[in-house]
Protein backbone atom coordinates (compact mmCIF):
# COMPACT_ATOMS: atom_id res chain seq x y z
CA UNK A 1 0.00 0.00 0.00
CA UNK A 2 2.95 2.33 0.60
CA UNK A 3 4.50 2.04 -2.81
CA UNK A 4 1.33 2.66 -4.24
CA UNK A 5 -0.01 5.87 -2.04
CA UNK A 6 3.96 7.39 -3.06
CA UNK A 7 3.33 6.72 -6.25
CA UNK A 8 0.02 8.10 -6.58
CA UNK A 9 1.48 11.37 -4.93
CA UNK A 10 4.63 11.53 -6.94
CA UNK A 11 2.80 11.08 -10.74
CA UNK A 12 0.13 13.53 -9.17
CA UNK A 13 -2.59 11.07 -9.52
CA UNK A 14 -3.09 7.56 -10.89
CA UNK A 15 -4.13 3.86 -11.09
CA UNK A 16 -1.52 1.69 -10.30
CA UNK A 17 -1.06 -1.96 -9.57
CA UNK A 18 1.37 -2.97 -7.44
CA UNK A 19 2.87 -6.23 -6.89
CA UNK A 20 5.41 -7.79 -4.36
CA UNK A 21 6.23 -3.96 -3.52
CA UNK A 22 7.15 -2.35 -6.92
CA UNK A 23 4.76 -0.85 -9.14
CA UNK A 24 3.87 -3.69 -12.00
CA UNK A 25 2.25 -1.46 -14.00
CA UNK A 26 0.54 2.45 -13.51
CA UNK A 27 -1.83 5.01 -15.79
CA UNK A 28 -1.12 9.04 -14.79
CA UNK A 29 -4.12 10.40 -13.89
CA UNK A 30 -2.99 14.15 -12.99
CA UNK A 31 -6.09 15.96 -14.37
CA UNK A 32 -8.42 15.95 -11.73
CA UNK A 33 -7.36 12.71 -10.61
CA UNK A 34 -9.35 10.73 -13.66
CA UNK A 35 -7.97 12.42 -16.92
CA UNK A 36 -4.73 12.03 -18.08
CA UNK A 37 -2.11 14.37 -20.42
CA UNK A 38 -0.26 11.50 -22.23
CA UNK A 39 -1.02 11.20 -26.09
CA UNK A 40 -3.33 9.16 -26.93
CA UNK A 41 -1.24 6.59 -28.32
CA UNK A 42 1.07 6.74 -25.14
CA UNK A 43 -2.75 6.90 -22.86
CA UNK A 44 -3.79 3.67 -24.84
CA UNK A 45 -0.67 1.48 -24.39
CA UNK A 46 -0.45 2.60 -20.53
CA UNK A 47 -3.74 1.65 -19.72
CA UNK A 48 -3.97 -1.45 -21.61
CA UNK A 49 -0.73 -2.77 -19.43
CA UNK A 50 -2.54 -1.73 -16.26
CA UNK A 51 -5.39 -3.50 -17.40
CA UNK A 52 -3.35 -6.76 -18.07
CA UNK A 53 -1.39 -6.14 -14.81
CA UNK A 54 -5.13 -6.18 -12.71
CA UNK A 55 -5.95 -9.16 -14.89
CA UNK A 56 -2.49 -10.93 -13.83
CA UNK A 57 -3.63 -10.29 -10.28
CA UNK A 58 -6.93 -12.03 -10.88
CA UNK A 59 -9.37 -8.83 -10.99
CA UNK A 60 -12.10 -10.43 -13.35
CA UNK A 61 -13.45 -6.59 -13.58
CA UNK A 62 -13.59 -5.25 -17.43
CA UNK A 63 -13.11 -1.86 -16.78
CA UNK A 64 -12.00 -1.78 -12.78
CA UNK A 65 -10.40 2.61 -12.71
CA UNK A 66 -14.51 3.18 -14.03
CA UNK A 67 -15.53 1.81 -10.94
CA UNK A 68 -12.68 2.93 -8.64
CA UNK A 69 -13.74 6.63 -10.79
CA UNK A 70 -17.31 7.19 -9.04
CA UNK A 71 -17.19 5.42 -5.67
CA UNK A 72 -18.72 7.44 -2.95
CA UNK A 73 -19.82 6.34 0.76
CA UNK A 74 -23.34 5.92 0.34
CA UNK A 75 -24.18 7.60 4.09
CA UNK A 76 -21.96 10.73 2.72
CA UNK A 77 -22.91 11.29 -0.82
CA UNK A 78 -21.10 14.66 -0.79
CA UNK A 79 -17.84 13.10 -0.40
CA UNK A 80 -16.49 10.74 -3.40
CA UNK A 81 -12.84 8.64 -3.88
CA UNK A 82 -10.82 9.84 -6.67
CA UNK A 83 -7.14 8.84 -7.44
CA UNK A 84 -6.13 11.95 -5.43
CA UNK A 85 -7.67 11.03 -2.75
CA UNK A 86 -11.30 11.93 -1.01
CA UNK A 87 -13.08 15.11 -2.53
CA UNK A 88 -15.55 16.76 -0.99
CA UNK A 89 -18.20 17.76 -3.65
CA UNK A 90 -19.80 21.01 -3.17
CA UNK A 91 -22.44 22.16 -6.42
CA UNK A 92 -19.38 22.07 -9.59
CA UNK A 93 -16.66 22.51 -6.97
CA UNK A 94 -14.83 20.11 -4.93
CA UNK A 95 -11.79 19.73 -2.59
CA UNK A 96 -9.52 17.15 -1.34
CA UNK A 97 -10.36 16.48 2.06
CA UNK A 98 -7.24 15.95 4.60
CA UNK A 99 -7.49 11.95 6.16
CA UNK A 100 -5.23 10.51 8.44
CA UNK A 101 -4.89 6.66 7.78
Amino acid sequence: MAVAANETIKMGGCFIAVRQGKVAAAFPTPLNGIGTDLPFDEAYKSESRLLQAWRDMGCSLETPQTNLEFVTPVTIPAYKICTKGLALIDGDKYELVSIVV
